[in-house]
């Protein structure tokens, strides 16, 4: 009897230990993928945009140190959502990136609409949110687009027509 209770009592133990807490940490995340876009109910084309975002400390993006430009492939236009190009430009001393689509014309009423991804790379030991990670353009009037105005067809910026029309956005995704 004794020897049963000996080997329950064990058993018992080395349940417990096995249990532990679920699963152990989640692993460090190494990249985060930046989606940019611009959500709109605006009667009238988008030719341009221009958007600034602000990195939290501990992120770094692939940029030309001599010109600052952002460097493709890591800066992209999403495929499928416009015509034209993307590029892009990287203050280190603020920590911030500032993209520009330009070309092709959205068509009206378009909603929501991710114009461009940017992928980062996040130091060793720094772990972050979404909320770490902040649109300068927010509120308007920084945001900055340029299209046509619907009744002259001459060119309009955000200041003229557009307020509270186009509204940019930023999604990050984060890779372990």
């Amino acid at each position: 009897m004794r020897l049963i209770k000996l080997l329950i009592l064990i058993s018992v133990a080395f349940l417990a230990a096995a249990c532990g807490g679920g699963g152990g940490s989640t692993p460090p995340q190494r990249t985060a993928t930046i989606t940019f876009g611009v959500m709109s109910n605006i009667t009238t084309q988008i030719l341009g945009i221009t958007l600034a975002a602000k990195l939290p400390p501990g992120v770094d993006v692939a940029f030309n140190p001599s010109t600052f430009e952002l460097t493709k492939p890591s800066l992209r236009a999403t495929t499928g959502t416009l015509q034209g190009g993307v590029n892009g430009t990287f203050s280190s001393s603020t920590n911030t990136v500032t993209l520009n689509w330009v070309g092709g014309g959205l068509t009206r009423d378009f909603g929501a609409l991710p114009f461009a991804q940017l992928d980062c790379t996040i130091r060793p030991g720094v772990n972050l949110t979404q909320q770490d990670f902040t649109t300068l353009n927010t509120p308007f009037p920084a945001f900055v687009a340029a299209g046509a105005d619907a009744t002259t067809n001459a060119p309009a910026s955000t200041d003229d027509i557009w307020a509270g029309k186009v509204t940019p956005t930023m999604t990050v995704n984060f890779g372990f």
